[in-house]
């Protein structure tokens, strides 16, 4: 029993150093910006906090053969293609939501920072965060925690949280578990990357003109 017990603190404490403090200083990373004057400098540097957080995680820990599939263009052209298809499901939902403004207040509040801010720098962090958003949560933690498949994907969508904004959960389940059967389908990140950033990107330039007209 004793003996037992040894093996497991290893495993726990590996757990806790490459999973849970990445994820809890994200969390932070995420709440701080969340409640940050749109466009600040705040917003940046907690943003910016936040992936740094994630890459030092996975240069620390992650797979270097994770960008190294067999075939890495039919690998990028799928996580484009699927990450295209989120966006068009995700335009419509917004255009539908212009009919329901009591459901948009929170989303408005997060894409202020695109409207308010330097688009050059919104569009940086965009970019960063969802590298480093990959790179942990699908291979560092999907490594980490084999088994516990769901895993993963509760704590995206627990650090998703500390954004405030509930609609942002529904893209992260969503967006997330596509991500996640991708890295899982692949053992390697070229896919679920390109279909996050896809996605994000695509985003970031077709909400706010939607939501804001018409």
């Amino acid at each position: 029993m004793a003996s037992a017990a040894r093996k497991l603190k290893p495993s726990h404490a590996r757990v806790m150093t490459r999973v849970a403090l990445p994820a809890l200083l994200g969390f932070l990373g995420l709440f701080v910006s969340a409640r940050a004057p749109h466009g600040s400098g705040t917003f940046y540097a907690a943003t910016l906090f936040t992936a740094a957080v994630y890459l030092a995680s996975w240069w620390r820990w992650g797979d270097r053969r994770a960008f190294s599939p067999p075939r890495p263009g039919r690998e990028a052209l799928r996580g484009i293609a699927i990450g295209a298809g989120l966006l068009a499901l995700f335009v419509l939902g917004a255009f539908l939501l212009r009919y329901f403004p009591f459901m948009t207040g929170s989303v408005h509040e997060l894409l202020d920072n695109a409207r308010v801010g330097p688009l050059a720098m919104t569009l940086l962090t965009t970019t960063v965060n969802g590298l480093g958003e990959e790179m942990f949560f699908r291979d560092v933690v999907r490594r980490t925690i084999p088994r516990q498949r769901a895993v993963g994907l509760i704590l995206y969508l627990a650090v998703t949280a500390a954004m405030g904004v509930p609609l942002l959960l529904l893209a992260a389940l969503i967006v997330g578990g596509a991500a996640q059967y991708e890295a899982r389908r692949s053992a390697h990140l070229i896919s679920p990357l390109l279909l996050h950033l896809t996605w994000s990107i695509g985003m970031l330039f077709a909400l706010p003109p939607i939501l804001t007209t018409g």
